[in-house]
């Protein structure tokens, strides 16, 4: 049995709720953009974070997403210290541990100034590590040998080396295990379609970047040049689910 819609997005949570209160199994067969995953979302703050000079905002989005260590308490304490000390820049953010008091310029640390300055810095231990590491694909000859914080200007890389530095930065952060607990999540909640799309993103997001290192190879190219053409591929695709079972209403 097939019901077939002009415009699914209507009907999305009351047909599928109202066959289920049934007893009546039914499959939604529509796909999604890959750039409206959280993954995506992820990888282009990363690249923005270079673009833009470790912009906090770009770093906060990065850790809203729920695919980095970062803790969600630890998040929030993250953005409030960097808000409360407008801390930007590689070098502050790859400063060697943070002291200022949460509260601003008062001569005393609170009880939750002093969980907020702890949380601030575990959240700053768990992420920023891995961006510098991914920034540094993009060190210009001069800094390589002797600069690794901050930097005068940003250099370029080979599209090669910034797929392979992309790809290091997920096993860093275990991006793909993490991906996989996401859709077993969904799938233990009911929802195998979202389930069976999470699982999907980790090989869409390889293709993505295979097609770019394929075809751009050794072009060199900033960060930013770089996050437009990735999302240019992005859009060019999607993520899909097929049955689960072979009794259902599609």
């Amino acid at each position: 049995i097939a019901v077939v819609s002009r415009r699914m997005d209507s009907l999305r949570g009351i047909l599928d709720a109202a066959l289920a209160r049934h007893g009546i199994p039914c499959f939604l067969a529509e796909a999604d953009p890959l750039s409206s995953a959280p993954a995506v979302r992820l990888l282009t703050s990363l690249l923005a974070v270079e673009a833009r000079g470790y912009d906090r905002r770009d770093l906060i989005r990065m850790i809203g997403t729920g695919l980095t260590p970062v803790t969600a308490s630890e998040g929030d304490c993250f953005a409030m210290y960097t808000e409360t000390w407008n801390i930007r820049g590689r070098a502050m953010f790859c400063a060697d541990g943070w002291s200022w008091n949460p509260d601003g310029y008062r001569p005393e640390v609170s009880p939750w100034g002093k969980i907020c300055l702890r949380e601030a810095n575990r959240a700053r231990d768990k992420l920023i590590p891995a961006v510098a590491a991914f920034s540094d694909t993009f060190l210009i000859p001069e800094a390589a040998e002797g600069q690794t914080k901050g930097r005068p200007r940003t250099g370029v890389a080979a599209v090669t080396d910034i797929c392979r530095a992309l790809v290091t930065f997920c096993e860093t952060i275990g991006l793909y295990p993490r991906l996989l607990e996401r859709s077993r999540e969904q799938i233990r909640a009911g929802n195998r379609e979202e389930g069976a799309k999470t699982a999907q993103v980790w090989g869409q997001i390889c293709q993505a970047l295979d097609k770019m290192a394929s075809l751009l190879g050794d072009i060199s190219m900033d960060a930013g040049r770089f996050s437009g053409l990735f999302a240019r591929v992005i859009a060019s695709m999607e993520i899909g689910a097929i049955p689960t079972a072979v009794d259902e209403v599609l």
